[in-house]
Parts: C-alpha cells; structure tokens; sequence
C-alpha cells in the first residue's frame, strides 16, 4: 500500500502549492529594535487552495485516499473558500464531492426600502442586505 501523503496524485496536486512566500515587515520600530520581521503569505500560496485550507485539507484527503473514498462530503456557509478548495481538491483527484451549504433558504425577496425601488429584477440584495431585512422575506 501506498502511504496517503505519498500518493501520485496527492503528490501532484501539492506539487501545485509551492512554499507560501514571505514578506518583509519595514518599520521605524523594528529597524531600532534590531528585528527581523517577516509574514509568511498563506493567501499567496495558490488562488483556490488559499489561505490555511490546504493544511488543513491534505491530512483529510490522505485519509480517504488510504480508506479508498471515492466522494468527498462537508459543508459550509454561502460562498465558503473551504468548500471552493475542496470541490477543487476533488476534482483534482479524481472523486466526486457533495458540499451541504448553511443559511437561510430564500424564497423571495422584496427590495423596497433596500434599493429604493420595488421589484427591480436586476438587484440582488448583498447577505448583509438581507439579514438586516428579514421582515421583507415571504
């Protein structure tokens, strides 16, 4: 058996996230105080699997990978960055994925008083927008 970090196509897909690169951190106080200060980058690391996702996701995705899963599933909220990465990670590596999304089902919305005009079929209210306007909800 093939360890689950050492898969091919695990090994592909990390192979597409280099090393977060680091920036330097200038400033008046840190020059004087003799520190070196640098911020390592994780929002550069790749432009779907940004941020800690794939720190997160890799030791999950061994582990279906070593019990032969075929379909990744989880959830998150509307627009979530973590399930984007993982349907990406997904499709990367050949399996299926299902992703359960939280909020508030909207059936329809009334965009009096958000936009001014009633009924404009061109706006769509931000969640802010909505959140703050739940009693124009049907």
């Amino acid at each position: 058996m093939i360890a689950p970090l050492l898969d091919p196509r695990l090994l592909a897909l990390a192979q597409e996230l280099p090393p977060a690169p680091c920036t330097a951190i200038e400033d008046a106080v840190t020059q004087a105080a003799g520190v070196v200060l640098a911020l390592q980058r994780d929002d550069l690391l790749h432009p779907i699997i940004s941020g800690n996702k794939w720190y997160k996701l890799k030791y999950f995705l061994a582990a279906a990978r070593a019990n032969s899963c075929h379909t990744l599933v989880s959830m998150g909220g509307a627009y979530s960055n973590h399930l984007h990465a993982l349907a990406y990670c997904g499709h990367k590596l050949g399996w299926a994925t299902r992703a359960f999304v939280r909020g508030q089902r909207i059936v329809a919305v009334h965009t009096e008083g958000l936009q001014g005009r009633r009924g404009n079929p061109n706006f769509s209210p931000t969640a802010a927008q909505l959140s703050a306007s739940m009693d124009f909800m049907l």
